[in-house]
């Protein structure tokens, strides 16, 4: 198959707009963070058909033999969810005949199918050709791409394995199409060859990899879901018919889902403490401002990532409830904590004047959340603060979203 190569350009400007977090006494800033999209290296495609118009209103590109591509931005989107990563199991093709075998996944967290291996018996001249037969994927580490795991997802039972097909450094499978013979009323072979599409972790820059061409049958459609990566897969396989015909490998699903950065998936809670008090325009502090997190080791910009979209997602306050929207604000809001792991010292003073009671309580808003099997967790002492005029007022609101001087009423 003669394969052009032909880049699709696809921009789109989104830029963040800036958040203002006001004290009484102080304004802190968080820089506005633009992103642009990348251009996306396209498929190797033979032609494109006419752009339409995708998700969240993003343009996409349909071509004849590269799977749907979308704008992607540089920096994970933080997109409100419930379910943030989103996992679920997609059909690549389902084939015809055969059981599925269990879902195969990687549970080791910040791990993605990276490359793949078809086991096939070729042809047998006068005897029953079944083409593929077993399949075995390798996954990389979203923060080490050359720390690698493989695993096989069936064993199959005639033929030899063809040799691992791996992406480029740094890109993981994000679709994949196979080659498969519908049935012929004689010798079928079903499942043939496998092609899979290989981005990077912010799904773009994609390129084909054939894995294995095969003998018989036609390419099938692009299987996938924008922006995700494999985490696991099963397939369809026909056991051995004894002196009837035997298929093997027929279909092929993936467990797929927005990469999560080798990060924690509990729960994030948020808190203001108190840290000190005093009479108004008599006292100063230094705010401690600081991110750490949980493994011990130095915080990468993987994890940060990882921990800002874990945010936006949502968590709970030890206060009371979090909206959708408070989410992420806060993630914004302490953007500057989660890329700053060393600690820094702020002098911060509550006003002069305003006070009923003469007197000042400052409180500063914490987040925390701890690791699991799938990663680390963080904690952060973020440089923003309030000073309320009772030690009985502690902000009842998210970061980001006080209504009020006191910090009482939510946006």
């Amino acid at each position: 198959m003669n394969l052009s190569s032909k880049a699709i350009l696809l921009l789109s400007h989104i830029a963040l707009s800036p958040l203002l977090v006001r004290s009484s006494s102080a304004i802190v800033t968080v820089d506005k963070e633009k992103t642009n999209n990348n251009l996306l290296r396209g498929s190797l495609v033979e032609g494109i058909l006419p752009s339409k118009t995708g998700e969240n209103g993003v343009g996409i590109e349909y071509s004849h033999d590269g799977p749907m591509m979308d704008v992607s931005v540089k920096e994970p989107r933080l997109l409100l969810s419930s379910n943030y990563y989103q996992n679920e199991d997609i059909s690549i093709y389902d084939g015809v005949w055969g059981d599925w075998t269990n879902m195969a996944k990687m549970h080791s967290g910040g791990f993605y199918a990276c490359g793949a291996e078809l086991r096939f018996e070729g042809r047998q001249g006068g005897g029953d050709d079944t083409a593929a037969n077993g399949l075995k994927l390798t996954y990389c580490g979203l923060k080490h791409w050359y720390i690698q795991e493989l695993q096989e997802v069936s064993g199959g039972n005639w033929g030899s394995w063809t040799g691992k097909k791996m992406c480029p450094e740094e890109k993981y499978i994000g679709a994949a199409s196979v080659r498969f013979e519908d049935p012929i009323d004689g010798d079928d072979t079903a499942l043939n060859g496998l092609k899979i599409y290989c981005v990077d972790k912010y799904w773009s820059n994609g390129e084909i990899i054939m894995v294995f061409n095969g003998n018989w049958g036609s390419w099938k459609s692009w299987g996938y879901k924008q922006r995700k990566l494999v985490k696991g897969a099963k397939v369809r396989f026909e056991a051995s018919q004894g002196r009837g015909d035997d298929t093997a490998l027929n279909g092929i699903q993936f467990n797929v889902e927005r990469p999560n950065y080798s990060v924690s998936r509990q729960n994030i809670t948020g808190r203001w403490i108190l840290l000190t008090s005093g009479h108004q325009g008599q006292f100063t502090y230094k705010v401690t401002s600081s991110m750490s997190s949980t493994n011990g080791v130095e915080v990468t910009k993987e994890e940060v990532a990882g921990f800002e979209a874990s945010i936006s997602a949502g968590y709970s306050m030890i206060s009371g409830s979090v909206s959708a929207s408070q989410s992420f604000r806060t993630a914004t809001a302490v953007s500057k904590s989660l890329k700053q792991s060393k600690t820094i010292e702020i002098e911060q003073a509550c006003p002069t004047t305003g006070s009923p009671s003469k007197l000042y309580f400052m409180w500063q808003f914490v987040m925390a959340q701890p690791k699991d099997s799938n990663g680390a967790g963080f904690e952060i002492e973020s440089p923003h603060y309030r000073c309320t005029s009772k030690a009985t007022e502690q902000p009842r609101c998210p970061l980001g979203s006080c209504k009020d001087e006191f910090c009482q009423e939510c946006y």
